[in-house]
């Protein structure tokens, strides 16, 4: 009959073994003398689970001293761990190792259990434990990327306005100094720059504006609305249209369509000449969403006319939809298709 004191005996000896072989792999998981927070009480657990599920009448209440029956306590650990930047194969390696270490002590003290059995609940203990932890692992990651993205555009905003911006400025004001009261050949030419850099400091100043815009928790055509309304007066104007029942998206892919949707009507109004009008249209079907940002002036961007296009066919991309870009003499029309599985969004 197995003891007590021989189940306490098998834990201690599996973390003992355990330290020796993460110290020899040179792991991040373990420091001179003690492995690292949280690897002993999920050893112990996997032990206690293990056991109970061989012989539920055992008393391995000393063995464990972490509670997983639930998910949250995966996820928990899982978040930790990533924003401690621990190596997410690390605790790959410890699971890998536990179960080489513990199956041939276990089957030993169990010897009347089939080995196969053991084995079998021993690897369901252990890697049970794993894909919660991994999506919070990721969720923190993203959570962390978005966050970088999201100072990273503020710092572009502040760039544009506070330095390029002014320094536009500053050199209008030098021209305008240096023209006023002159005649001459290079007076139209002076007056003809100053006229584009009036303009480029316009252009700064609507793109410093457009990085700066948030979603703050709005869905794509909530976020589309509040945007043709602050843009009021800039020429062309924006029409919104929004057909069919909206499916839920993430913060993330609603972000990335909308930054579509702002550059794609940038780049009419910068490119396409004498267009009247911006038509911005969601079409919600079951299937997929279809978001066209098309204008009526002759003259719009074409597929390879700048970083721009290119930009907005990397975020289709990013988020596994559909770029494409159709122009003619009659207007240009950007359209982004993006698959729905199932009825949920990606």
């Amino acid at each position: 009959m197995t003891s007590k004191l021989q189940l306490g005996e098998l834990a201690a000896d599996l973390i003992r073994e355990l330290q020796v072989e993460l110290e020899r792999r040179g792991s991040s998981r373990v420091a001179p003398g003690r492995l690292g927070a949280g690897i002993e009480p999920q050893v112990r657990s996997i032990l206690a689970e293990t056991v109970l599920k061989l012989h539920a009448d055992l008393d391995v209440a000393d063995l464990v001293s972490f509670d997983y029956s639930n998910d949250d306590a995966f996820l928990e650990k899982g978040a930790v761990s990533a924003k401690h930047d621990y190596d997410p194969s690390e605790p790959l390696v410890v699971g890998e190792l536990t179960f080489g270490l513990a199956l041939p002590r276990l089957v030993e003290l169990f010897a009347d259990d089939d080995a196969m059995r053991i084995a079998q609940h021993l690897h369901h203990a252990i890697w049970r434990r794993f894909p919660p932890g991994a999506i919070a692992y990721v969720q923190v990651l993203r959570e962390q990327l978005e966050q970088a993205e999201a100072l990273a555009s503020k710092r572009l905003a502040r760039e544009l306005h506070d330095r390029i911006a002014h320094g536009i400025l500053a050199g209008i004001q030098q021209i305008e100094l240096g023209i006023a009261g002159a005649s001459g050949p290079h007076l139209e030419s002076a007056r003809a720059g100053l006229e584009q850099l009036r303009s480029t400091l316009a252009d700064t100043r609507a793109l410093a504006r457009d990085v700066r815009l948030e979603l703050d928790g709005a869905s794509l055509d909530e976020a589309i609305a509040s945007y043709v309304e602050r843009s009021l007066g800039d020429a062309p104007p924006v029409r919104h249209e929004s057909t069919g029942a909206p499916s839920g998206l993430t913060e993330r892919v609603t972000a990335e369509l909308f930054a579509i949707v702002v550059e794609a009507v940038r780049n009419a109004r910068a490119h396409a000449a004498d267009a009247t009008v911006i038509e911005v249209t969601t079409r919600w079907r079951v299937d997929r969403l279809t978001v066209c940002i098309a204008d009526d002036g002759p003259g719009g961007a074409t597929a390879d006319s700048g970083s721009g296009t290119r930009g907005m066919g990397e975020r289709a991309a990013a988020i596994g939809a559909e770029f494409t870009l159709e122009a003619s003499h009659e207007g240009s029309a950007v359209i982004v298709e993006l698959p729905f599985s199932g009825n949920v969004a990606p």
